[in-house]
């Protein structure tokens, strides 16, 4: 349980976890950032192409949810649109893939700092996970997936 955060927690995490993907970006040269190190592991570039989509994914649920309480939200790790995001932008040039990241980091920013802590409590119906509220929800699909990815990343980068 989640309950605990608050907009400004989370608003820094997400700051932290944009200055790794940055980071990244900067530290890998171009054979790093599109060498594919296991078969079924994303790049270092799709993984950061997949923030990018995800982000705007889910931030747009977020808005959603706040002007329809209740509302289902989510998709699953199948979803058409995820996986063909990472097949179209994989190999996108750095510069693309750091506009995408300034992008979708922006977009998540406004969202929340439009947000109040109230409105943490707003209640959806997570596709997959079932009720939650818009902490479970910000928390798991933007944050810790943000904070999972540098993760990822930072093996990568070693």
């Amino acid at each position: 349980m989640v309950e605990h955060r608050t907009v400004s927690e989370m608003l820094a995490d997400i700051q932290q976890s944009q200055q790794a993907f940055l980071d990244s970006l900067d530290q890998a040269d171009d054979a790093t950032l599109y060498q594919r190190y296991a078969e079924q592991e994303w790049t270092i570039a799709e993984n950061l192409v997949h923030v990018s989509e995800a982000r705007l994914f889910f931030t747009a649920e977020v808005r959603r949810a706040l002007s329809m309480p209740r509302s289902s939200v989510g998709r699953t790790i199948t979803d058409p649109a995820r996986v063909q995001n990472v097949l179209d932008h994989g190999q996108d040039p750095r510069d693309t893939i750091a506009k995408q990241l300034a992008e979708s980091y922006e977009q998540v920013i406004s969202t929340l700092e439009r947000m109040h802590d109230d409105d943490l409590r707003t209640k959806v119906e997570h596709i997959k996970y079932g009720p939650q509220t818009l902490t479970e929800f910000i928390q798991h699909f933007i944050v810790e997936h943000d904070q999972a990815h540098v993760g990822q990343i930072m093996i990568l980068l070693v």
